[in-house]
């Protein structure tokens, strides 16, 4: 594998994001993914920090949907090197989680497994629908699922509800 063409790749990803073009970015990011994940390589993406955590949490929901940016990188490949970066240490609310849930997701997550539709949640958490989706995703990708049911398993099986 190239360095220097991960490190390009990477930087390339970095510039874009910098100029407001975040499909050019997500693209140089899946493009050093693909690339880096054969070998398990992870340090070119760790020296970037936290600014490109960003964007691997971005990347990380296109590859989840399948979106055009992301085309080549695996969602587990993404989910990997953002669990590294993120650097968390397993917790009782952290285990297998690529990064903590925030309070509006913990929120989110509740009344998912009360069984509420998208619109209960929305009129209980005073949002728009939009928003309890854009939740909804970042709940999924958080917890490594597809599925509401898959959802409320993953988060009962991790301690998340009690």
């Amino acid at each position: 594998m190239g360095w220097l063409r991960l490190r390009v790749l990477i930087l390339r990803a970095l510039l874009a994001d910098a100029q407001g073009d975040r499909t050019a970015a997500l693209r140089s990011l899946a493009a050093a993914v693909a690339q880096a994940e054969p070998e398990g390589v992870i340090r070119p993406f760790l020296d970037e920090g936290e600014t490109l955590a960003v964007l691997l949490a971005d990347l990380r929901v296109a590859a989840w949907d399948g979106r055009e940016p992301a085309a080549g990188a695996s969602p587990a490949a993404v989910a990997t090197v953002l669990a590294v970066i993120a650097g968390h240490a397993p917790g009782p609310y952290r285990v297998g989680l690529v990064e903590p849930l925030t309070e509006r997701e913990l929120a989110v997550l509740r009344l998912l497994a009360s069984g509420r539709p998208n619109s209960e949640m929305a009129a209980e958490l005073f949002v728009e629908q939009s928003t309890v989706k854009t939740h909804l995703i970042h709940l999924y990708g958080k917890l490594g699922v597809h599925s509401r049911t898959q959802a409320v398993a993953r988060a009962r099986a991790l301690g998340l509800l009690t």
